[in-house]
């Protein structure tokens, strides 16, 4: 793999997936997914969001649950093996 260039998000990110995949991420992967990467994508201005997706879901279900499902906050902690306060600050938001 080419060297890192720090301004470079897609050198970015093909390195983490390098170090995470090791030898499973070989060479001629690394260069045919950067090319079709910025082929699809090189020259537009991207915004990445803060925060995990996954999380962001689980909280839209939780507001769902609670607010249209008819179901307690206890009983959604419980759900989600998570406090009553934190379910309670996910609704407040």
């Amino acid at each position: 793999m080419a060297i890192k260039d720090e301004n470079d998000i897609v050198k970015d990110i093909l390195s983490r997936v390098q170090a995470i995949m090791g030898s499973g991420f070989s060479g001629d992967v690394s260069v045919k997914l950067e090319s079709q990467i910025r082929n699809d994508w090189g020259g537009d201005r991207h915004y990445i969001a803060r925060g995990n997706s996954a999380v962001r879901d689980r909280n839209l279900t939780i507001i769902e649950l609670c607010e249209k499902g008819g179901i307690t906050v206890k009983q959604v902690s419980e759900r989600f093996q998570m406090s009553e306060r934190q379910i309670r600050r996910i609704l407040k938001r």
